[in-house]
């Protein structure tokens, strides 16, 4: 009974297997035959269904809860230390894509032998291109801390950390000056 509401159309068209043809039913009837057919116990088991499907998506929810370890839920870690480092590689990624167009401008544009009006043509083309695309912007960050000074470029590491590694052996080939 619920479902039926009463936006519905008030008539329907509907094929009757007696006649097959089509023929015009009206609504308010059906639903007044239908309401007195609906009585209390019929609802009641309505509402039984209602909080029988309730508890069971309770209980699945439940179990899913239980299956799913909780480190899911929590702090999630990328492969990055920290923001900076991921916007450096974003930046090595873009100057990498752009180095061959950037590289064939800027010989254009620093050839003096080409007259003056071509040289303003590539100043503005190498205006035009993304600014991330230029290697001056990138950073060489140390990996375990994104340190951005005194990074030793070898290993890729600040040489705060670097000696760290170092003095207790953790660096392969390396160690202190003994003389």
């Amino acid at each position: 009974m619920r479902f039926l509401q009463p936006q519905v159309k008030q008539s329907l068209l509907v094929l009757t297997a007696s006649h097959h043809h089509l023929r015009k039913v009206n609504l308010a009837n059906d639903m007044q035959i239908l309401k007195d057919r609906i009585t209390a116990e019929n609802l009641q088991s309505l509402n039984c269904w209602d909080n029988i499907a309730a508890s069971m998506l309770g209980s699945l929810l439940r179990t899913i809860r239980q299956v799913v370890p909780s480190s899911a839920s929590g702090q999630v870690r990328s492969y990055y230390v920290d923001w900076k480092m991921l916007r450096d590689v974003k930046r090595r990624k873009m100057a990498y894509e752009y180095v061959d167009e950037r590289l064939h401008i800027h010989s254009l544009r620093k050839n003096t032998i080409l007259p003056k009006d071509l040289q303003e043509v590539a100043d503005e083309e190498i205006a035009a291109l993304p600014r991330d695309s230029c290697c001056i912007r990138i950073t060489n960050r140390c990996l375990t801390t994104s340190r951005p000074q005194g990074v030793r470029r070898r290993w890729r590491l600040s040489h705060i950390f670097f000696y760290h590694l170092a003095d207790h052996g953790q660096l392969s080939g390396v160690q202190r000056a003994m003389w």
